[in-house]
């Protein structure tokens, strides 16, 4: 007998004896709260019920076949359950496409004065003209943030810290997998939705992807929002959207990033969504120019650009760089051109309180710019980096946890020299120092010794 079939009088006393998390972990359970034709209302709404309060509640409907009307028993299941959450709520998320959002949101009834962080994942099922033609989003559904989601936000608004508006990229995947449509498709202008949001008293981290097809005149609303909010605001995760930029769109975007001005960021997070692209002069240089106005950082990530050497030098210089004094910075994570010996030296001089450096490299040198030559043979840039950083040591860096990869993987015995170098490093790639090193010892046995470090011939000999 499965689990759902016992009697409902059953079901309900286990249930009452075990916590959320145990009880989302019966699959059969998850199965029936999913399923339309085997639910029933009143025996779901009892169950639900039985649950004690909850801290964080998230809400998924990625489906683009109902109608929203089809969803409106559900939606009362999942009210009674926060009813019961009024003062314990800290956290509500919605992966809920706007079309159906209004179904989802708690009445005005339903107030939550302790909620912190507010997710919404935001996205549109877009409209088609005609067989064979490009779809578009449907501008009748951006008032559903307006007429819904503005007065929660406004009801919420002197308890709210946190609000994350990007896009669910995950779950609209699957529903594009059907079609040959791009993700932009669905996803919705950033600067139409901020607008419409009212102040935050207290908001201290915000989300978002803007596209990179964005209207120069629609970049004043995002930097008007951010500025309105620049005395509380302490995180900025911002992403583009698209894998290739005309001149015209990095130029958008440069725009956008020389407005912010935030005097209290502590959290900053750019993803321009170009990973494994050359670097972009003009792009690369607005986005150290943001950094620049903002020294206090604690936390940096710079996805989808690849720094250049020259990026490098200007991000780490110590008179003319961003980090001049360097004491702040704590996390830090970018995509480079190349790695070098040199690159980690800078990092350990001019970063001396780093605690976690990410670095996708997409290539190993000895030294900028050079070829790979050993005792007249040509090798692999791999082996010389090897080499040449194993003669290094930076045994007063504060560096703890470093991730490290190359293209798609990693070159083990590049992270075995570079880990060799930093003896004060704990984990490298979420490993433990003496598990990574028994197990990079496999990866490497096999090499040329006369091509790998002092430290690598010993460990494979």
């Amino acid at each position: 007998m499965h689990f759902v079939d016992l009697p409902f009088d059953i079901l309900v006393c286990i249930l009452s004896e075990l916590n959320t998390a145990a009880t989302w972990q019966i699959r059969g359970l998850r199965n029936l709260v999913r399923s339309v034709k085997n639910s029933k209302e009143e025996d779901l709404v009892d169950i639900v019920a039985k649950f004690g309060p909850l801290c964080s509640v998230g809400i998924e409907c990625t489906t683009n076949n109902a109608s929203p009307d089809s969803w409106v028993w559900r939606a009362s299941v999942m009210h009674t359950s926060l009813r019961a959450s009024l003062h314990t709520l800290h956290t509500l998320i919605f992966c809920v496409s706007l079309e159906f959002i209004s179904v989802f949101l708690p009445p005005p009834t339903l107030v939550f004065p302790n909620i912190r962080t507010l997710v919404i994942k935001l996205f549109t099922i877009p409209v088609t003209a005609a067989i064979g033609g490009h779809p578009s989003m449907n501008p009748l559904v951006l008032s559903a943030f307006e007429t819904h989601i503005k007065p929660f936000i406004a009801r919420h608004s002197r308890s709210l810290c946190s609000l994350d508006l990007t896009s669910p990229k995950r779950e609209l995947s699957k529903i594009l997998m059907r079609h040959s449509l791009r993700i932009d498709n669905y996803t919705v202008d950033i600067a139409l939705v901020l607008r419409a949001i009212p102040p935050i008293d207290h908001l201290a981290a915000i989300s978002f992807i803007v596209l990179n097809t964005i209207p120069a005149n629609e970049l004043p609303h995002i930097a008007k929002f951010l500025g309105a909010h620049a005395g509380t605001l302490r995180t900025l995760n911002i992403s583009f959207s698209g894998t290739y930029w005309s001149p015209a769109e990095i130029a958008c975007t440069t725009r956008l990033l020389a407005s912010i001005r935030l005097p209290q960021l502590e959290e900053l997070s750019i993803d321009c969504g170009r990973y494994s692209c050359a670097p972009d002069a003009v792009l690369e240089t607005a986005i150290l120019e943001c950094i620049r106005c903002h020294p206090a950082l604690k936390s940096l990530s710079l996805l989808g650009v690849t720094q250049s050497p020259a990026g490098v030098d200007q991000l780490l210089d110590p008179v003319a760089g961003c980090f001049r004094q360097g004491v702040h910075l704590h996390r830090l994570r970018l995509n480079l051109e190349e790695l070098t010996p040199s690159v980690l030296r800078m990092f350990a001089n001019n970063l001396p309180n780093l605690h976690e450096l990410e670095l996708r490299t997409l290539r190993w040198r000895r030294r900028t710019g050079c070829i790979g030559v050993h005792r007249d043979r040509v090798y692999g840039e791999e082996y010389e980096f090897a080499v040449a950083v194993s003669r290094h040591r930076y045994p007063n860096w504060r560096l703890r946890h470093l991730f490290l990869t190359y293209g798609s993987g990693i070159t083990k015995y590049c992270a075995v020299a570079v880990m060799t170098a930093l003896p004060a490093l704990h984990t490298l790639n979420g490993l433990g120092r003496t598990q990574f090193l028994e197990e990079a010892q496999e990866n490497i046995t096999g090499y040329q010794a006369e091509c790998l470090p002092w430290d690598l011939q010993r460990s494979v000999t």
